[in-house]
């Protein structure tokens, strides 16, 4: 090794090998030349454009080594304004408007969603009994923060058992729930999240990872570090699925070489890391299809759902970078086989030996969540993921119960059972000039195996060691 020992360490769960190395010795080793990056709003990255590595090392001992091509960017809002004040900020993007008439009910749900809309959308129950040991986490990056009067207008709304209740609170990096900087920009992520999430789960308990202090903020590799080991402050690591169809990173795609990024008009289909990592469930983002009264269609056993053309599209695609996982094989084969999409290499990864994503969708389109003092509908693929997040803690509440273990990585699972899941076979995730992906039977790009189904969810889960 290049590193003296005292300058390796492993990760808690010994999955990652942290190696304390000058620039140089990282460029020997590697076989590469690193280079700082600066993005549009300033910020710096460290990475390369290639690396090698022992072909018997590549193949059979390590999945991922960072910093090398991924760059730690931080998505910010999509207005000028929100980018100027969210900088350093990891805040996903969203959109958020006026409430939109017709009120609350079920009948209303194309055009704002509320629980009872997700209660009846996928069969979850709106009440369970607590489970030990059994807690929701929730990670929100600084300067995010939750105003505890949100929270309550929230649950004295819809949950008024919850009213001055608030998450648990585990700090990393020096975070903490900030609430001297109280606007829309700041507390719309963290209100939206911990609204839904405590709802969903009660009584089951919701922690709160606050990450990164209000100077210099923070980004997933903080929080991955942090739980994985002692702390570490290493470069690398990027933001998940974005809400701009193909064109997943800040409404962005890709040159012909392959470099560099162009406006979002053309180019390149570029998916995000972490989300095309085959080691994270992905979520993208459904909505009701307009005029739908779900009790109705649920009732008559129809689909409500299609893939989100409200204010943000379903993010999807290909891997540029991570290889067909074995579990979604059988999947992306139907898919590409059966409704091979238009376009070739110039626009996607057409190999059919890359990670598809995403795996699963949830409801994405205008939440009523109250945020600084009033309810606004908010639409954005990091409010469904929350949600399905929420469902997955209500089902290893029932294992715990039984004495069971948690589910662990779920995706094999859903891909041997999609019966489990509810098909979403209409829409699509335009981006970069292009109509993107369709949603079709089976597995596909836009919404992944479907929606979930809480009741055969549960049943599954429950019924496996």
């Amino acid at each position: 090794m290049f590193a003296p020992a005292n300058d390796i360490s492993l990760g808690k769960g010994k999955h990652w090998m942290t190696a304390n190395v000058t620039v140089s010795k990282a460029e020997q080793l590697l076989k590469t030349q690193y280079y700082f990056y600066d993005d549009v709003n300033g910020r710096n990255h460290t990475a390369c454009e290639q690396y090698h590595l022992p072909s018997d090392l590549s193949t059979n001992a390590i999945d991922l080594i960072f910093p090398t091509i991924h760059f730690n960017a931080n998505q910010s809002l999509t207005t000028s304004v929100q980018e100027k004040k969210r900088e350093n900020s990891s805040f996903s993007n969203k959109t958020q408007g006026h409430l939109p008439p017709g009120g609350t009910g079920l009948h209303n749900c194309a055009n704002l969603t509320t629980l009872d809309c997700l209660y009846s959308l996928y069969a979850i129950p709106s009440s369970s009994l607590p489970a030990g040991n059994n807690s929701y986490g929730i990670v929100e990056y600084s300067t995010d923060g939750y105003r505890p009067e949100d929270l309550d207008l929230f649950f004295s709304t819809y949950k008024p058992e919850l009213v001055g209740q608030r998450p648990h609170l585990n700090s990393i990096d020096g975070g903490y729930p900030q609430q001297q900087q109280e606007d829309v920009y700041d507390n719309m992520e963290s209100d939206l999240d911990l609204e839904y999430a405590m709802a969903l789960v009660y009584p089951q308990e919701v922690t709160l990872f606050q990450v990164g202090d209000m100077m210099e903020g923070a980004s997933y590799n903080n929080f991955l570090d942090a739980i994985d080991r002692s702390y570490c402050t290493y470069d690398g690591g990027d933001d998940p699925q974005g809400d701009y169809g193909v064109a997943g990173l800040g409404k962005r795609c890709l040159e012909p070489d392959g470099e560099s990024l162009t406006n979002g008009t053309y180019g390149r289909f570029l998916p995000l890391f972490p989300g095309d990592c085959p080691f994270v469930t992905t979520v993208g983002a459904t909505q009701i299809i307009p005029g739908t009264d779900i009790a109705a269609a649920l009732a008559e056993g129809k689909q409500p759902e299609m893939a989100c053309e409200v204010d943000i599209y379903s993010g999807g695609g290909f891997s540029n970078i991570f290889s067909l996982p074995a579990y979604q094989a059988e999947a992306v084969s139907h898919y590409l086989t059966r409704y091979p999409p238009p376009y070739g290499a110039d626009r996607f990864n057409t190999s059919g030996n890359s990670r598809g994503l995403p795996d699963v969708s949830v409801n994405g389109a205008r939440y009523n969540v109250a945020v600084d003092g009033s309810f606004q509908p908010v639409s954005g693929t990091s409010a469904a993921t929350p949600l399905f997040g929420g469902i997955i803690t209500l089902i290893n509440g029932e294992r715990l119960k039984l004495g069971k273990k948690p589910v662990g990585f779920i995706n094999p699972v859903l891909y041997a059972h999609p019966e489990i899941l509810n098909d979403v076979t209409q829409g699509n995730n335009p981006g970069c000039g292009t109509s993107g992906f369709e949603a079709r039977p089976g597995w596909d790009p836009v919404t992944g195996l479907g929606t979930p189904n809480y009741e055969k969810m549960l049943a599954l889960f429950l019924d496996l060691p």
